[in-house]
């Protein structure tokens, strides 16, 4: 997508949803949650279901997306799992759901984030789910599990700072691209295209490396229409492609 919203002109597809579309962006984040935890969270944004979120997921590679980071599950911890055991039990539903949904569609499957947080019967389920996906070959999804953009900024200046008292790195050295490469992010490639839900962090703050050149797109789903809201972000066939979405700068 260019900047000015437009989808690229080239050779138009059809979506699993029956929507147009054009060639994909290679990287796409998909925002739905925000950066606190679970017990307050719920309370402000309605949970997309296992159901809905495989739907997303499936769209996005039919429209030709490679790559895509998905947090849904962001905020989830040892800590979250107790004080909101309906977050806990919607990734165990997500992950019974996901694993031969995903294995079928040959999406391969990864996790970042505090995966040693999560109760042992989360890690040995999302364990089962990366195993049964690691031969994929089709789109790479990266699922972010425990996992918070500010504070992996935070941890990282801390480490920095912790080298450089330990006269392991001068200050002049720290820029960007040692920044970027000591999070625990540093895997992500950079977006083309963000999507999240209005309640979420906002993106550049969760990814300030990653989002720098991306199109963010607001979108205020109901819990069954995530996919149809994705395929409206990428329509080609109304005048403006981001019909039902609202562009942010």
């Amino acid at each position: 997508m260019s900047q000015t919203g437009e989808a690229h002109a080239h050779e138009t597809e059809v979506s699993v949803s029956g929507a147009p579309c054009s060639a994909a962006p290679e990287h796409v984040a998909l925002i739905l949650v925000p950066e606190e935890p679970a017990s307050r969270a719920s309370s402000i944004e309605p949970r997309h279901g296992p159901r809905a979120l495989c739907d997303a997921v499936l769209e996005l590679q039919a429209l030709g997306v490679k790559r895509l980071t998905l947090s849904a599950f962001g905020e989830l911890s040892s800590w979250a799992c107790r004080a909101a055991p309906t977050e806990a039990r919607r990734f165990a539903d997500f992950l019974a759901y996901a694993t031969p949904c995903l294995v079928t569609a040959g999406i391969r499957v990864s996790a970042l984030g505090d995966v040693d947080e999560l109760p042992i019967s989360l890690r040995e389920g999302l364990e089962r789910l990366l195993c049964a996906t690691r031969n994929g070959r089709g789109m790479s999804l990266t699922l972010l599990v425990s996992y918070a953009g500010r504070s992996d900024i935070v941890e990282t200046a801390r480490h920095l700072a912790a080298l450089v008292h330990a006269g392991l790195l001068i200050p002049d050295d720290i820029d960007e691209e040692l920044f970027r490469a000591r999070m625990r992010a540093a895997e992500l490639s950079n977006f083309d295209v963000c999507i999240r839900s209005h309640e979420a962090t906002p993106t550049h703050e969760a990814f300030p490396f990653q989002v720098i050149s991306a199109e963010t797109f607001d979108i205020s789903p109901d819990a069954n229409q995530l996919a149809a809201e994705i395929s409206r972000v990428f329509a080609v066939s109304h005048p403006d492609p981001l019909r039902g979405a609202t562009r942010t700068s």
